[in-house]
């Protein structure tokens, strides 16, 4: 395997088999989320997410991950963004099971009302931040969901983005990001290729970094006929924030990178990530991949790697 291959695929997928499409019950995701992290595909492997609501539910579980390094989770604030509570009930749960599990991510989905007040905005982001603080190790994050589907999308998540920055730069650490829904169970719920490539270059242009999440199983773009719509592809995807950060590249040639649905004009060698003529080092991957594009969310760990063995590239 390539350097550049292996710098954008390090840790990029969070598992999330408690979720649709998959749902898996919570004994069967933890079993296949501890085969994966003992597997040859580890390294490709993020955090395991769940609610806080659920966290409890995971204690009978934790014997799966009794030796090696600890469970990472991240952890899913309520439905009203609660994040404090979130981060509270995430202690307590570290606190119980010492050594084995490690909560130090965070996702809520922001109240319209929220976005829409910046004043309510910084407050949540503030809150967070007290919340987290730890006397020692590295510090937590939380990522922020904010819709980019349907009409006057761009307020909200320029709002988001520019509060996100500016906490981050006066903390002088990535302790904030966006959450970016690409896909979901109906065509309403994916963002076309011109939204998802404008919104990559507002939070590029904010310096606001991002996770992604839903509709994401494949490397490229791919027919998703039970929904009537195309998912987006996460080598498209996080090749193209790569490009975005290095390259500086506009929205139109976003599209162009997003809508490839040809796995082979994406090219991984020794030098770097290359599309069409777009090319970025693997010092330039690693840097996007550490401070920009941070992974993504799926409900399956095997399709993308399936994909990615027929496409000959694992």
């Amino acid at each position: 395997m390539t350097p550049s291959l292996r710098a954008l695929l390090d840790g990029l997928i969070d598992y999330a088999g408690l979720y649709p499409p998959t749902a898996l019950p919570l004994d069967d995701a933890a079993a296949r989320y501890a085969r994966y992290r003992s597997g040859p595909d580890a390294w490709m492997l993020g955090r395991f997410i769940l609610p806080a609501s659920r966290l409890d539910e995971l204690t009978p579980h934790l014997g799966r991950f009794a030796t090696g390094t600890p469970l990472r989770l991240s952890v899913i604030a309520p439905s009203g963004g609660e994040l404090p509570e979130a981060v509270a009930a995430a202690r307590a749960f570290e606190a119980a099971h010492r050594g084995l599990v490690v909560a130090d991510r965070f996702e809520a989905r922001l109240r319209p009302e929220v976005i829409a007040d910046r004043a309510r905005l910084d407050g949540v982001i503030a809150a967070f931040e007290a919340a987290a603080a730890r006397d020692d190790g590295e510090a937590d994050r939380a990522f922020l969901e904010v819709p980019i589907v349907g009409e006057g999308w761009r307020p909200g998540l320029e709002a988001a983005a520019a509060a996100v920055a500016e906490h981050n730069a006066r903390t002088d650490r990535p302790a904030t990001g966006i959450k970016l829904r690409l896909g979901g169970e109906e065509a309403a719920a994916f963002p076309s290729v011109p939204v998802v490539a404008e919104v990559i270059a507002a939070l590029r242009d904010a310096g606001a970094p991002f996770k992604a999440t839903a509709g994401l199983h494949h490397p490229v773009r791919h027919p998703a006929p039970e929904y009537g719509a195309v998912m987006h592809g996460f080598v498209n995807v996080f090749a193209a924030a790569v490009l975005a950060h290095a390259r500086r590249l506009d929205p139109d040639a976003l599209v162009r990178v997003l809508g490839e649905e040809r796995i082979e004009r994406f090219v991984f060698d020794d030098d770097g990530l290359a599309w069409n003529g777009y090319g970025a080092n693997t010092r330039e991957v690693v840097t996007a991949r550490a401070t920009f594009c941070t992974s993504y969310g799926s409900c399956s760990f095997d399709e993308p790697r399936d994909d990615l063995r027929a496409a000959g590239l694992l």
